[in-house]
């Protein structure tokens, strides 16, 4: 026998989405999830989404983490972010948010951990720099958690049928799962 290193993919949702036209949508995760590999890539959502070609692109729509998401990753090629710990080359990504805690060794974001240079769009995403711990990260507008209880900060977003929220109390919800009781802390 011999040794090797395995890569793995964690997420809250789905480990891994490669090579592949896959939609997620309308889905939110919350709780912890760790990486504890030096070669995981570690999302709230998804550890590594990546579709197959410019004409078949795998996409996340409408989702939210509320996932503190925790990666000890050294690769360079992996990732730990608050959606997505590694995106590939062929995805979309919109009117989405995070703002569990995000923490790690090596290519941490509040919303993606790690993205080489690609195709993907990310349009409307955003995260709370005060909730997740991030400053900055590849992709997503750091706001405020006040600014985060407020639709005008969702441009775009659609409140009349997909999006809800009480901006007494919580955060964008989705409707499908109900009004929540409090959307953070």
């Amino acid at each position: 026998g011999g040794e090797g290193t395995v890569a793995i993919s964690i997420g809250g949702l789905v480990g891994s989405v490669n090579d592949a036209q896959t939609t997620i949508e309308q889905c939110l995760t919350e709780g912890n999830i760790n990486g504890l590999t030096t070669m995981a890539q570690v999302g709230g959502l998804v550890g590594w989404f990546d579709g197959t070609s410019k004409t078949v692109m795998s996409t996340i729509k409408d989702c939210y983490s509320l996932m503190d998401v925790s990666g000890t990753s050294t690769s360079d090629k992996k990732g730990t972010g608050g959606l997505v710990g590694r995106v590939g080359i062929y995805t979309t990504i919109s009117n989405s948010y995070a703002v569990g805690k995000v923490t790690g060794t090596s290519n941490v974001g509040a919303i993606i951990g790690y993205s080489p240079e690609s195709t993907s769009t990310v349009s409307n995403i955003f995260y709370s720099k005060t909730l997740s711990g991030q400053t900055s990260g590849v992709v997503g507008v750091a706001k405020s958690t006040y600014a985060m209880t407020k639709q005008a900060t969702y441009t775009g977003w659609d409140f009349e049928s997909v999006w809800g929220i009480d901006e007494t109390k919580s955060m964008a919800y989705l409707r499908v799962f109900g009004v929540p009781d409090k959307l953070y802390d």
